[in-house]
Order: C-alpha cells, then sequence, then structure tokens
C-alpha cells in the first residue's frame, strides 16, 4: 500500500515538474537581436524596440524617450521589460495576427502594455 501511494506522489511530482519547466523562458536572451514595433490606441503609445533599448512615444512626446529593456523569449510569448518614469512595464507579444482597433490595419502579433497596474491592447511587428 505504501508503495502505491509513493507513486502517486512520485508521479504527481513530475506532473507538476514537468508543467513548471515548459512555463520557463528558453534559455536564449534575445535581447540584442530583437526589433519590434509595439503600439496601442486611447491612449495612443509606441515603442521601437532594437538593440536592447525602446523608444517609447506619445502625442504629447513624438520625439520619445529612449529606455533600456530585456527581451525573453518564452514557449507562447516574447516579454519585454523596462522601467518607465521610474515604474515597471512589460511589453507581452503572443504570435497571433492582430488588427488595429481603429484603422484595421493587420499585424503579425498581439500585444499587451502593462504598467502601473493597467494592462493595454496594442499590436506588434517584427521589424
Amino acid at each position: 500500500m505504501k508503495v502505491k501511494y509513493f507513486l502517486v506522489f512520485f508521479i504527481n511530482l513530475w506532473a507538476v515538474a514537468c508543467t513548471e519547466i515548459k512555463n520557463t523562458p528558453m534559455l536564449v536572451d534575445i535581447t540584442d537581436d530583437a526589433q519590434f514595433r509595439v503600439s496601442g490606441n486611447e491612449p495612443f503609445w509606441t515603442f521601437k524596440i532594437a538593440n536592447g533599448q525602446a523608444v517609447y512615444s506619445t502625442p504629447e512626446n513624438i520625439g520619445g524617450e529612449t529606455l533600456p529593456v530585456k527581451v525573453m523569449k518564452y514557449d507562447d510569448r516574447i516579454e519585454i521589460t523596462g522601467i518607465l518614469n521610474q515604474e515597471t512595464f512589460t511589453l507581452k507579444l503572443m504570435d497571433t495576427p492582430c488588427q488595429n482597433d481603429m484603422s484595421g490595419d493587420m499585424h503579425d502579433m498581439k500585444a499587451f502594455y502593462n504598467i502601473d497596474g493597467h494592462q493595454y491592447p496594442g499590436c506588434a511587428d517584427k521589424n
């Protein structure tokens, strides 16, 4: 009987370990190779990502602000993180076609911009 419980415990532990491994980032940091244009509407925002940096711009700041970023590739998404106005932000890019909700233009990926407890949807293109 003890062997049966041990086997059930071991199988469950193995299943949890496999699930955890699947959700970890790939070992390749793609910061230097990543080039994306990520944008959203209402409020209007744009990030241009290249060479480990992002240029963040808005209609109020068309010239933009250059920020260092880290780009990580996961199994199901790409995450770009950095700090803007002393707040950590994350851009999550999913490999799903995206249509701009104002212009109707099609883009390579669906995107979400997360900062200060808010999430803003958008679209992204690989450059």
